[in-house]
């Protein structure tokens, strides 16, 4: 299915995911797609960590379009200050990354992965600047760990805390249930 108004280097599949012309997926784009709503901006967001990157085109969409029922009407105050809360922990915990991180030097040749992304709410607007953040977060941690300037143990110490943040959001979004599969959560819990 080709749809145009969504992206010129999109082609969208039956099942709501698209595929850019570099033949990355993104999912869930059908139903970010049919938000309806007055305010809207359609970006190529540029990520140099594989690791954003990947989370933007699996879980962006997911996230921001429950975020936006999750929060909607006027019987759902509490979600929309949760989910208020959520972003400022998650904006806070990426700022805090990038300053860890700032030690590090900056690859200057990156490999650069465009994402083309709809923009429908301050809340996606927020979530995407609290990514471009931890991407650029990831990028200098990403180099230095291939310069061998950092440890496996440090590398996965400094992203932690950014990790919980969206592990959280996810979480809430899903009324509290880990999209983790039972494998994964027994391994966390030192039971697999």
């Amino acid at each position: 299915m080709e749809l145009s108004h969504i992206s010129p280097n999109l082609t969208v599949a039956p099942d709501g995911s698209a595929v850019t012309d570099d033949g990355l997926v993104v999912k869930h784009v059908l139903q970010a797609e049919r938000i309806n709503t007055t305010n809207e901006a359609r970006v190529n967001a540029q990520f140099v960590s594989w690791q954003i990157c990947r989370l933007v085109r699996r879980d962006f969409n997911y996230v921001v379009t429950k975020s936006f029922h999750k929060g909607a009407g006027k019987a759902k105050v509490r979600a929309r200050e949760q989910l208020r809360d959520l972003m400022t922990d998650i904006r806070l915990q990426a700022e805090f990354f990038l300053d860890d991180v700032t030690c590090f030097p900056i690859n200057l040749e990156p490999n650069v992965r465009v994402v083309p992304l709809r923009l429908f709410s301050d809340f996606v607007g927020g979530l995407l600047r609290s990514m471009m953040i931890a991407d650029k977060a990831y990028g200098r941690l990403n180099y230095a760990f291939e310069q061998g300037q950092v440890s496996e143990e440090n590398y996965n110490a400094y992203s932690r805390n950014f990790e919980m943040s969206w592990s959280a959001i996810k979480a809430f979004l899903n009324n509290g249930q880990s999209d983790q599969s039972a494998q994964e959560l027994g391994a966390a819990q030192g039971i697999a």
